[in-house]
């Protein structure tokens, strides 16, 4: 029965190409937007669930009360994975990591910085689930020397050489090779390209007087996590002993920090998802789909009177309703079908651009079970949805009427699901447009916005401590001197050194004091930065107590402290450079005060900031302030300097402005993602409602032909035509405006400086739709008036 029906589907495919080739194409695009979403969101999901008894392993994330704020943070004393084993019986494992940040290798001819190395316990392998592809996972980090390295790591160095075994140099010290871990999957929070181990290092010691680790640990079995707080809580409070902060701990679950923790820590390039972003897009792979059916809707009732004749001989000649109405599901769904395939077609397609797109490794077959039965599953439903309001429609006609052809269709205006699907469209493309907009509007304020400093014009060169201190100040003079650089600073470019304890002279003990940021910088740093000083002066080569008893604040520091002329006042703190080491307390005094600049992302209010100078600090990095256009010849200038000083090292250098940017790269790549689909999905709408509009023109062309004859002028015409689809865009658009306000401005209250939604961002958005849909009718409403009215009257 079905391939009967299947085969009168293809004989009036034929008979209807143009029409059947858009209604495929349109539902084809649908199918594969969601496909893609249902890619990424597939992959977001999946993150480190690989692991065995993922559902069981957590990590240790901490509230800590430092003064009067109160941070989420993730680092934890090297004791506490200890502890865990020892003391809780149903703890299983437990293991700690550290970054190792970035390090010199180098092998034979091959050197050069590598990051992504994590430093940890032997039982790495054992607890995580990442595929060790050579080596003994029981021993492969038992010694101090050993490293483990990436697959793309081994291919660098060591190319088809057996790896095991071998010395590799990593900051001019020897390490053996004693593993080959696949890359690093796509889908897991933890990141690695080197793993080296904890044994024989101090980071191993059992210490409770600092943090800096990472600690997972890994249950026997279900254990509710209020136990679990207390039990973490009550071996913290045993142990630590900080006089100046007070941390809370809490469990997390490693396969909710993904899409469920906004504090990622410092493990190599990573950046977490966010559920709310993985709702959105299924709901907009759900609205995208549902605009493809109702374009397929639209198209099918309004092509209904061109087939009432066809519904009308079938009846005569003895078809049931049902049997009609098996008909036109079997034609939506063989639509369908060839959409699934040609959808399947442009996924393959298009997925390596949009892995590039999201930044992510994402892969899918159409010959794998699960994904089959999906797709096939797909275009059952997507037919299904589509056809049924179009079968039950067409029929429904009367045998009479439809060979008569009269009082059908949509001419009448009576096409109330029609008019409310368009508007639907509307109020959807109405709510993305806005939406699309708004997010634009916000990335464009987080580039442009002024900082507070010169990010333009400045850039770092890493030294990582291999300048000597005899060499330092040679080394900056160089530098100076060369072409095009206007200031040079030991200052680390929007770094700070130190999160510490401040309170104003003769306040409460600086234990309850505010939670301020210290950085540790030369006397040109603050000019090289080209930060603004609103009051007092900058630090002085010339004044040898600067070093000792001045300070500069920012104006945030002056309105925490409750300053209103800053300039003279006392702020005490703990020690923090070389020549206040020996003492208890340190006191010292603001000589100036910089306007406020944003030295993290704008998702974070400004912090109070205190600059000390010291001079006595290693150089590890050197921020330079440069005036030309010619960066080619000043890169290479600057690495000609670096050569004369450190021959054995590559030049690095980092350009603030990039280091800005990558500030926000996951609100940037999410504003991607977001503007391709909803570009998508406002195309489809206006595609399928400028299609349905051009074909109700195109059925009132005797109507326009009869106003031609009595009179009627070309604009009165547009008018007429114009007036209706206006009102029901005009209405539908309004509608969507409190929905496109509440999900931006939830959006935007991510960052704590934004932009403000004003009213001319809904008004262009609403008019330009209106023009999209002015011009479509007018076209089709131009086209029929030229044509002579003898001629439409004529037609039958």
């Amino acid at each position: 029965m079905f391939l009967k029906h299947f085969n009168l589907a293809l004989r009036s495919f034929r008979r209807k190409g143009v029409y059947t080739a858009t209604n495929t194409a349109g539902l084809a695009v649908g199918m594969a937007c969601a496909i893609l979403i249902f890619i990424w969101v597939q992959h977001e999901l999946t993150y480190d669930r690989f692991h065995p008894d993922a559902e069981r392993i957590y990590r240790i994330n901490a509230l800590s009360q430092f003064g009067d704020r109160e941070n989420e943070m993730l680092f934890t004393a090297p004791a506490f994975a200890g502890a865990l084993k020892n003391e809780l019986s149903y703890v299983d494992d437990a293991i700690k990591i550290v970054s190792s940040g970035s390090r010199f290798f180098s092998y034979g001819s091959v050197s050069d910085f590598e990051n992504g190395g994590l430093r940890t316990d032997p039982n790495f392998f054992k607890f995580f689930g990442f595929k060790l592809l050579k080596g003994n996972s029981e021993t492969v980090l038992n010694q101090a020397d050993a490293v483990v390295l990436s697959e793309s790591l081994v291919q660098k160095y060591f190319g088809d050489e057996e790896p095991l075994g071998r010395i590799i140099a990593i900051d001019d010290e020897s390490y053996s090779v004693t593993g080959v871990v696949e890359d690093n999957p796509g889908n897991s929070y933890l990141r690695y390209r080197a793993i080296f181990s904890t044994v024989g290092n101090g980071a191993t010691s059992e210490s409770w007087d600092w943090s800096g680790f990472f600690t997972f640990f890994k249950t026997s079995g279900p254990v509710p996590d209020s136990q679990i707080e207390e039990d973490l809580n009550t071996i913290a409070s045993a142990n630590e002993k900080s006089e100046f902060r007070k941390n809370y701990y809490f469990p997390q679950k490693l396969v909710d920090i993904h899409l469920h923790s906004n504090v990622v820590g410092f493990f190599w390039e990573q950046f977490n998802g966010d559920i709310q972003n993985v709702f959105l897009f299924v709901a907009i792979a759900v609205v995208i789909m549902i605009i493809a059916c109702m374009n397929y809707i639209n198209m099918a009732v309004a092509h209904s009177l061109k087939r009432a004749k066809e519904v009308g001989i079938r009846k005569v000649s003895g078809a049931t309703r049902p049997q009609l109405i098996f008909l036109y599901l079997a034609e939506s769904i063989t639509v369908s079908l060839v959409a699934i395939f040609l959808a399947g077609l442009i996924v393959e397609l298009v997925l390596p651009a949009f892995g590039q797109l999201v930044d992510k490794s994402l892969t899918f077959s159409v010959l794998e079970t699960l994904n089959f039965l999906v797709l096939v599953l797909m275009a059952f439903s997507v037919g299904i949805l589509s056809g049924l309001y179009p079968a039950f429609f067409l029929s429904s006609y009367a045998p009479q009427r439809a060979l008569q052809a009269k009082g059908l269709g949509v001419n009448q205006g009576k096409n109330r699901l029609g008019k409310a699907l368009i508007a639907f469209q509307f109020f959807v493309s109405s709510a993305l447009v806005i939406s699309t907009m708004v997010i634009g509007q916000q990335m464009q304020y987080t580039r442009n916005k002024n900082l507070g400093f010169d990010k333009e014009h400045v850039l770092m060169v890493q030294t990582r401590g291999e300048i000597p201190d005899s060499q330092s100040e040679a080394f900056k003079r160089a530098l100076l001197n060369t072409t095009g650089v206007t200031q040079v600073s030991a200052g680390i470019a929007l770094g700070f050194n130190i999160k510490s304890l401040a309170q104003p002279h003769n306040f409460a003990p600086v234990s309850e004091g505010i939670q301020t940021y210290f950085a540790l910088v030369d006397h040109s740093y603050l000019s090289t930065m080209g930060f603004n000083l609103i009051a007092g002066r900058n630090f002085d080569l010339n004044r040898p107590t600067d070093a000792k008893e001045a300070i500069i604040i920012n104006q945030t520091a002056a309105d925490a402290y409750g300053w209103d002329n800053p300039i003279g006042q006392t702020l005490r703190f703990n020690p923090i450079t070389s020549e206040t080491r020996d003492e208890e307390e340190v006191e010292m005094t603001v000589v100036g005060v910089v306007a406020d600049y944003h030295s993290t992302s704008l998702k974070q209010e400004i912090s109070p900031i205190v600059w000390v100078m010291d001079l006595n600090r290693p150089l590890f990095s050197a921020t330079i302030g440069y005036a030309t256009n010619d960066m080619r010849q000043l890169l290479g200038d600057l690495e000609a300097t670096w050569k004369k000083f450190v021959p054995h090292r590559p030049f690095e250098y980092r350009f603030v402005d990039d280091i800005l940017e990558r500030m926000y790269s996951s609100e940037y790549k999410f504003a991607r993602v977001f503007n391709f689909f909803t570009s998508l999905a406002i195309i489809l709408a206006l595609i399928g409602t400028v299609g349905t509009f051009a074909y109700h023109t195109e059925n009132r062309k005797k109507e326009i032909g009869i106003r031609k004859v009595f009179g009627a002028s070309l604009g009165k015409i547009l008018f007429l035509l114009n007036r209706q689809h206006s009102l029901l865009i005009l209405i539908s658009s309004l509608v969507a405006v409190p929905l496109a306000y509440f999900g931006t401005n939830s959006w935007l209250s991510r960052f704590e400086y934004k932009i403000n939604q004003g009213l001319e961002i809904y008004i262009a958005g609403i008019f330009a739709l209106l023009l999209v849909s002015w011009l479509a009718v007018s076209y089709q409403a131009i086209k029929s008036s030229i044509v002579n009215p003898s001629d439409t009257l004529r037609e039958n």
